[in-house]
């Protein structure tokens, strides 16, 4: 009977020590709880330390060894541009990985000079507008020019590996531009 009496004095003290008004937070035991960040893979993340390997074998018939901006040099500029003055090569710009633009300045005007890889279709099927289509032997294996308007020409060249394009501001640098081309083309 005595274990009777004890549990309602019990249940009654609890009841106080629960309400014992306090605003006490309980301590840290745990520490500050890390925000999850986002998982965008379960498999483990591993750190590429290895160098990058950037380097490439290029086929010794390679189109201009794979460097387009190679076809010219600023010696093959010096010759009439639009019929207004000898050219001089002001700079260059790989535009593709198959495309080079040569800026020439020419009597105080300036042009561009254009070196592209084609393709044995783009030399076979030029795309003209009713434009005369000039056959040259003496340029590479076989050329042929295209007239782009009133302001550029393009002459497309088959070589020994491969075709090509230069485009210039008039039909004489062009061809001029596209011999000297042809002649590095191919590089061993």
């Amino acid at each position: 009977m005595k274990l009777l009496a004890t549990v309602p004095f019990s249940v009654a003290a609890l009841f106080l020590v629960g309400c014992s008004g306090t605003t006490e937070q309980p301590p840290d035991t745990v520490g500050p709880v890390p925000v999850a960040t986002v998982v965008d893979t379960l498999l483990p993340v591993v750190a590429d330390t290895l160098p990058v390997d950037n380097t490439a074998t290029i086929a010794p018939e390679t189109l201009f060894g794979g460097e387009p901006c190679s076809a010219l040099v600023a010696g093959d500029f010096s010759i009439t541009f639009a019929g207004v003055a000898i050219g001089k090569l002001t700079g260059f710009t790989t535009l593709a990985e198959d495309a080079c633009g040569y800026d020439v300045r020419a009597g105080g005007a300036d042009y561009v000079v254009i070196v592209q890889a084609e393709t044995a279709d783009d030399f076979e099927h030029p795309v003209t507008t009713a434009q005369a289509i000039d056959k040259f032997s003496d340029i590479g294996e076989e050329a042929i020019g295209v007239a782009r308007g009133d302001d550029s020409y393009e002459v497309l060249v088959r070589v020994s590996n491969g075709y090509f394009s230069v485009t210039s501001p008039d039909k004489g640098s062009a061809r001029a531009l596209a011999a000297a081309a042809a002649d590095r083309a191919l590089r061993v």
